[in-house]
């Protein structure tokens, strides 16, 4: 029983990181110099300039569709070169949408048709496949991804290069709750990924709502198996 109880405490150590550890793990696991990472829902940048300055010398893509907070995001990171930023979103193929306009700070949510009740924005998707390509992106050290629920839709994007082996780390973020449309659902993530050859590794940056509601979002850390065998 002893033995039981020190394998419980020990796994959960290890899937439950504290925030300031994401650095540390991603170091550990071999990420330190010269990497390829995509900001997929870069909002103002902060993301993009966190894992600029702990992996200096990389090349960073910044991925923003909201007119609005593109030009927040491009000021922000204007004084780093080696940060490119896009006014699209990424998604599962290369099409027009729309980005509702919420009130507050947060992000919209993309969707293929216009709203009839909600203020929304004509936007540009494109698939991340179709943009590695144009872009001559061969490979992907690290996918960040926040896109108010519509994680799958960018993985879906990426077939090519999840089939190929090409994405190492996949960060994104989700929740607990199947009814909360603005995070995806992570068993839904969990088995898309785990069915794509990634392993799941951790969560980072748990939000807790209520004792009653429990987790309300966090980022999970997904791993290539072939990369990390």
């Amino acid at each position: 029983m002893l033995n039981l109880l020190y394998r419980i405490r020990v796994f959960s150590s290890r899937l439950l990181c504290r925030p300031n550890n994401l650095s540390i793990t991603l170091q550990q696991l071999g990420l330190r110099q010269n990497l390829t990472i995509l900001d997929v829902g870069a909002h103002k940048g902060q993301t993009s300039a966190y894992f600029n300055k702990i992996f200096p010398d990389s090349i960073l893509h910044a991925f923003e569709p909201s007119p609005i907070l593109f030009k927040t995001l491009t000021q922000n990171l204007q004084n780093f070169q080696n940060i490119s930023c896009h006014n699209i979103a990424l998604g599962k193929a290369d099409t027009d949408g729309f980005l509702s306009m919420p009130s507050s700070d947060l992000c919209g949510q993309v969707s293929l048709a216009e709203s009839t009740h909600l203020k929304t924005t004509k936007i540009s998707i494109c698939s991340l496949d179709s943009f590695s390509t144009k872009h001559k992106i061969k490979e992907v050290d690290i996918l960040k991804i926040d896109v108010e629920g519509q994680e799958i839709a960018v993985l879906e994007g990426a077939q090519k290069l999840i089939t190929e082996n090409s994405i190492k780390v996949i960060f994104l973020e989700c929740d607990f709750n199947p009814d909360d449309s603005q995070h995806s659902f992570f068993l839904d993530v969990f088995h898309f990924l785990t069915n794509k050859n990634f392993s799941f590794y951790g969560l980072f940056d748990l939000v807790h709502y209520s004792p009653a509601y429990g987790v309300g979002y966090c980022n999970a850390l997904f791993l290539n198996r072939s990369v990390f065998s």
